[in-house]
């Protein structure tokens, strides 16, 4: 197949140049001679021209003035059309004889159909040699049309929008209407666990199109106004040039974040401090480039708009679909067109403020050297563990198939007994219900996913981690970090938080790894029946009155927040006693749960059951006080009397500061390796030795953290613990 068109090149904004065109006017093409221009050289004043019928095939192509025709109610045959008629400018035809008569280069036929771009440059003797020929013409894409098929490399994708480009490129009509909306749902991911984004739009038909609608998805950097973005963006790309739009989005900061970039002096610094820039400047390239009126309107969500209703269904749709079809996913890495540079990490763009990136990199190798510290790992006679504190943050196993008190719904779905949760007019599981089948709380809801019966049930994703609730640990991360600017008080509590959370509090058992025989014994000194650690507390009989008073203390410390803070008209129906009710086996996954920071999905139900409030809460930001007050009367009550107990205990051993400062420099000394492993790939697993070679740690930290922020968006965890002044690295 052979490509035989002609360079074509655009209408000039200078109105002193009347130029030579070819033109659309209703479904025929003609040329015509440009005689005035518009202030805003929209619209054109031309002379229309026809085509004489060659007498032979070799002779010259000629045009004729046209004197009276349809296109016009004059006998000059001068009509008004918008520049999006026009096809091509031509080279000026050479004059003849007759000052009626003109010769031109170039055919209609010699053109792109439609006012399609071309490549090939050939000249008029090739193009008449062709023709002789009868070889296949290949018409190549519009450049706006061209751009999808270049630069969007998933080729369905890019199949279904140039399907769309193109029917409303030969639409005479060019006003549209766009409805978008984007989803983010952070429990639906990839087979890598990276949330997955999705966004969808809709064009309603009219009298000159039919109904359009496209779905994609994509990856990094989640965020629902990314989401938003990426659904306005790819409904732009369809648009013809010179086009109007109205343009229908939920998302206000989507409307900001355009407004602001179109409005705006732009300069690097600009770009360099916005978030979502790689999308914006797309979207503000296209709109520039195209030359399109783009009007933005702000609708509610939900509100029973019917396009926006069907974009939003679409968006969650494909979220799904993408789940287990990567096609549906959509590369934006290296797509932007609208920056002549872009920041970028590990080979991914960063789509954040640069100076916050940096920031967080900066202050995560502090934070990473602090894990590294020997009183933050785990220590057996002078032998270092590392804590795996990546795992700490990042892994939320809980283990479930030992609870026989919990209601386990993988089993109700396999033995077929949730038929009262289900909703009848709809059919689909109604977990208000299920979380809230009685006053009382006697049963927490947590999920097998290693059943496959369930782990294909959208309805349940939300509960794929077991049922625990996870944006409300990273919500509790961020807090604290929060907090620390406050009070060096606060900054004392994220570290005692972060230490029960890896279990490296100072019981009797860590200390008597740690110094050896200078503790003759690590028994719990409330039972005196097993070793002193925090395993061990959830389940000793003697300190249940210190989790009751904990768990009490950490409710009322909530119920006085909400009522003073929050809403002061609020009442509580027995919420002291919101847990009173659970099975013993419930009440020590519970307390492990609180001591990890994590909290389950139906915990928070219960909590939220007894509120009565008009006022409508965020339920993660609800979870992540209760935690932040859990950790805090935790402290008060059972870490006291505990430490109390200790110091008892050492004096009557006659077991000073002193002597296990001596203790453990003697036993360190005596046991210090002699090895040390370069291999990266074994670092949770080799003992942390000297200063480079934590140094070392701390970067592959670090570098593992950015990655995992890049994919998730998420900076709570480690990565937002802040602390002072620091020296890690000497």
């Amino acid at each position: 197949m052979l490509a035989i068109t002609v360079p074509m090149s655009t209408v000039s904004t200078k109105r002193s140049k009347h130029e030579w065109i070819i033109f659309k006017h209703g479904s025929t093409v003609h040329y015509g001679h440009i005689t005035g221009k518009s202030s805003n050289s929209k619209l054109l004043t031309v002379q229309h021209w026809t085509m004489n019928i060659p007498s032979n095939t070799n002779g010259p192509l000629m045009i004729s003035l046209c004197t009276n025709c349809l296109l016009s109610g004059s006998s000059n045959c001068y009509i008004q059309i918008r520049l999006s008629s026009v096809i091509t400018v031509i080279p000026t035809p050479k004059s003849t004889d007759h000052s009626t008569a003109k010769v031109i280069m170039h055919n209609i036929d010699d053109y792109a159909a439609q006012g399609i771009s071309v490549h090939n440059r050939t000249s008029p003797l090739e193009v008449q040699t062709h023709k002789h020929l009868n070889s296949p013409v290949l018409f190549i894409q519009p450049p706006h049309i061209q751009f999808i098929t270049e630069s969007i490399s998933q080729r369905t994708i890019a199949d279904d929008l140039s399907y769309v480009a193109t029917s409303l490129y030969h639409c005479s009509q060019r006003h549209f209407c766009l409805y978008t909306d984007g989803s983010l749902q952070p429990s639906i991911t990839t087979s890598e666990n990276i949330p997955i984004l999705g966004a969808a739009w809709v064009i309603p038909g009219t009298d000159h199109h039919p109904e359009f609608s496209t779905k994609v998805a994509t990856t990094n950097w989640p965020s629902s106004t990314r989401a938003e973005l990426l659904a306005i963006w790819t409904g732009l790309l369809v648009m013809p040039p010179d086009a109007k739009i109205d343009l229908f989005t939920d998302s206000q900061a989507a409307i900001d974040g355009i407004k602001k970039s179109l409005t705006t002096s732009i300069t690097p610094r600009f770009w360099l401090k916005a978030n979502n820039d790689s999308i914006i400047s797309n979207i503000k390239h296209r709109i520039s480039t195209l030359h399109l009126t783009v009007k933005l309107h702000k609708i509610k969500g939900h509100s029973g708009n019917e396009y926006n209703d069907k974009a939003d269904v679409l968006a969650k749709l494909v979220v799904r679909e993408a789940k287990t079809d990567p096609t549906l996913i959509l590369d934006i890495n290296d797509i932007q067109l609208g920056l002549r540079f872009g920041p970028k990490w590990n080979g991914k763009y960063i789509d954040r403020s640069l100076r916050q990136f940096i920031s967080i990199m900066t202050k995560n190798i502090i934070t990473s050297g602090w894990t590294l510290l020997k009183h933050n790992q785990m220590d057996h006679h002078g032998h270092l563990d590392p804590t795996n504190w990546q795992h700490l943050f990042n892994n939320f196993d809980t283990d479930v198939t030992s609870n026989i008190s919990s209601l386990n719904l993988s089993l109700l779905v396999r033995n077929h007994n949730l038929d009262n949760y289900i909703d009848p007019t709809n059919f689909t599981l109604d977990f208000d219900t299920l979380y809230r089948q009685q006053t009382a709380y006697t049963r927490r809801i947590t999920l097998d996913f290693s059943d496959l019966r369930t782990i294909h049930d959208p309805s349940l994703w939300h509960l794929q981690i077991n049922g625990i609730y996870k944006e409300v640990t990273f919500k509790l991360w961020h807090l604290l970090r929060l907090e620390t600017y406050k009070s060096m008080t606060n900054n004392s509590l994220q570290t005692f938080i972060l230490k029960t959370c890896a279990e490296l509090l100072p019981t009797l058992h860590q200390k008597k790894r740690r110094y050896g025989n200078l503790y003759p014994s690590d028994d719990c000194l409330y039972c005196s029946l097993a070793p002193d650690s925090q395993q061990h507390w959830i389940t000793c009989l003697n300190m249940q009155h210190l989790w009751q008073s904990t768990l009490h203390r950490t409710l009322l410390r909530l119920m006085m927040y909400i009522k003073m803070e929050v809403d002061p008209n609020s009442t509580f129906y027995h919420f002291l006693a919101t847990f009173d009710d659970l099975s013993s086996h419930d009440t020590y996954a519970l307390y492990k749960d609180l001591m990890h920071g994590r909290i389950l999905h139906s915990d928070l139900a219960a909590i939220r059951k007894r509120i009565f409030s008009t006022h409508k809460f965020n339920m993660v930001n609800l979870g992540a006080r209760f935690l932040y007050f859990f950790f805090q009367s935790f402290r008060t009550i059972l870490w006291m009397d505990h430490n109390n107990k200790v110091l008892v205990w050492e004096s009557f051993h006659n077991i000073s500061k002193q002597q296990r400062i001596k203790s453990y420099r003697s036993t360190a000394l005596s046991s210090q390796p002699t090895t040390i492993t370069s291999n990266t790939a074994t670092i949770q697993s080799r003992p942390s030795t000297t200063n480079a070679n934590n140094n070392h740690l701390a970067l592959q930290y670090t570098k593992d953290f950015l990655d995992s922020l890049v994919s998730s968006g998420i900076t709570a965890g480690w990565g937002f613990i802040r602390f002072g002044r620091s020296n890690f690295f000497l």
